[in-house]
């Protein structure tokens, strides 16, 4: 539901907009600066729960539009993430798959076209198979992505890889292991101050804690300091 910010403190709202009707659920919103777009990435529990994208339109007098349904993975498409890459003018979205039982975290460069409301994909990259819960940010100092996941091919360990994006694709280096524990619910971001990658994650070998560790990108890898408790809980959602 848009809202508008008044003086007094109070807020004023527009009718709400529906962008399914389905079972929507893992839904993503990342706003494109240079189309001026807002797209929302998401479940589509009506559509065999395939990952499908939508470009919103944010009006003048605050009223939601939207364009086209784009399904970007055919599989049960969960864990969803993205971000903007504000160099090549591009949206990266990280996703976690059902293939056939398999969990594949996979990713793909988005395209939005302004003119028409609508976005398009370049090729589907499995980053890692028999993986989850990825999160993607993006590193503005040194122009690349970041996925951090967990990789249940190695017993749960968190992990993390930096990818470039060329033209409407992207390639990844080595991953890197932040984290030797049982590691879920991976969040990410940039820090622009410090030029660090954050990672912040539930670790469930040491009572379901809330970890951090800030990561310094050089080329295609990353290297991680320390590893800091920031909570203790017993569930991250």
């Amino acid at each position: 539901r848009a809202v508008t910010p008044q003086i007094n403190g109070t807020y004023t709202t527009t009718a709400e907009y529906i962008y399914s009707t389905d079972d929507a659920i893992h839904t993503s919103l990342t706003y494109d600066s240079n189309a001026n777009k807002t797209v929302v990435f998401y479940h589509d529990g009506g559509n065999s729960n395939r990952g499908t994208a939508n470009v919103l339109n944010l009006a003048s007098d605050n009223t939601i539009t939207g364009g086209s349904d784009v399904v970007f993975s055919t599989l049960d498409t969960r864990d969803i993430d993205s971000v903007f890459d504000p160099d090549s003018n591009k949206i990266i979205v990280v996703y976690h798959v059902d293939n056939s039982g398999t969990n594949d975290v996979r990713c793909r460069v988005a395209t939005v076209d302004p003119s028409d409301n609508s976005v398009s994909f370049g090729t589907e990259v499995t980053i890692k198979s028999n993986a989850k819960s990825p999160s993607v940010t993006y590193d503005t100092a040194n122009n690349k992505v970041v996925v951090a996941y967990v990789d249940g091919g190695d017993a749960e360990k968190g992990k993390a890889v930096v990818g470039t994006v060329s033209g409407t694709d992207i390639s990844f280096g080595t991953p890197v292991q932040f984290e030797a524990d049982t590691t879920d619910e991976i969040r990410t971001v940039f820090s622009t101050d410090q030029s660090k990658v954050v990672i912040a994650y539930q670790n469930e070998t040491d009572s379901n804690n809330i970890d951090m560790i800030a990561g310094t990108v050089s080329g295609t890898s990353i290297s991680f300091g320390s590893v800091i408790s920031a909570t203790t809980t017993d569930d991250t959602e």
